[in-house]
């Protein structure tokens, strides 16, 4: 038989602080499903959406090809596991990408987890203060976010910018390109705050789009609360709620998320 390349049945391609890295845990625990792990670093493939697309082919069949038995086409004899995918969050933010994983992979689903906007630039602000990347208060940050170009400054060693605090959350946008490179049903949205109140029914969930068989998890959720820091402003917290009104109501009306859990 015809060796070929390993290529993923799914991406889990954002949103940063979103509960990406718990999802993708829970997920491993199936006895079918593989992701490479540790989950960070991230893979990565697609970070440069410029390489030939036989680059992008060759990284997964490297991730995927151990675990695949005598590197010929897999069916429920000759792999170890029935679905393969990744995780890297940047895939949602970074130009080009959404373009690129629809033309090599046209067949795969693409999964993003959101969280409630406000919330998440405030953890992305804490974890950014945490790892010695931001020096500046987080009202300070974000105002330095929406009036210059900060937010797109890549400190050495990293892929993305630690100060992409508010543009991040802008889902909607965010979320067109890869709307557009793949056919309707094969992009899934989790959101957040569902995923922690109901983890065993977003695996369940995640089996029912892939067709296969439950099976029970144990619930390891990282915690994503900004622990050790103060509450977020509320004057800070009415402004940014008012900013991201409008990019919520479209994703409700696009996608028909329910996102009554934000109060927005």
């Amino acid at each position: 038989e015809e060796t070929f390349k390993m290529k993923p049945d799914f991406i889990i391609a954002g949103a940063a602080r979103a509960g990406t890295t718990s999802l993708a845990d829970c997920l491993t625990q199936h006895t079918r499903i593989y992701m490479p792990t540790p989950f960070i670093p991230e893979p990565k493939v697609f970070t440069d959406p410029t390489l030939p697309d036989e680059d992008y082919l060759q990284a997964y069949d490297e991730l995927f090809k151990p675990f695949c038995i005598g590197g010929h086409r897999p069916n429920k004899q000759t792999k170890f596991f029935l679905l393969y995918g990744e995780k890297t969050v940047n895939y949602l933010e970074v130009e080009g990408v959404a373009e690129t994983i629809g033309r090599v992979l046209p067949d795969i689903k693409i999964i993003f987890c959101l969280r409630n906007p406000v919330d998440r630039a405030y953890s992305n602000w804490c974890w950014s203060w945490m790892n010695g990347y931001e020096t500046k208060q987080f009202a300070e940050a974000i105002s330095l976010e929406l009036c210059s170009d900060r937010w797109r400054k890549i400190p050495h060693g990293l892929r993305t910018s630690p100060f992409n605090y508010v543009h991040r959350g802008r889902y909607f946008d965010l979320l067109v390109p890869f709307s557009r490179a793949f056919k309707r049903g094969s992009v899934i949205i989790y959101i957040f705050e569902e995923i922690i109140k109901n983890v065993q029914g977003t695996v369940d969930n995640f089996c029912d789009h892939f067709n296969i068989e439950y099976t029970p998890i144990t619930v390891r959720m990282k915690n994503e609360r900004a622990e050790g820091f103060p509450p977020m402003d509320e004057g800070i917290k009415a402004l940014l709620k008012a900013y991201y009104s409008h990019t919520v109501e479209d994703l409700k009306q696009c996608y028909g998320l329910n996102l009554d859990v934000w109060e927005f």
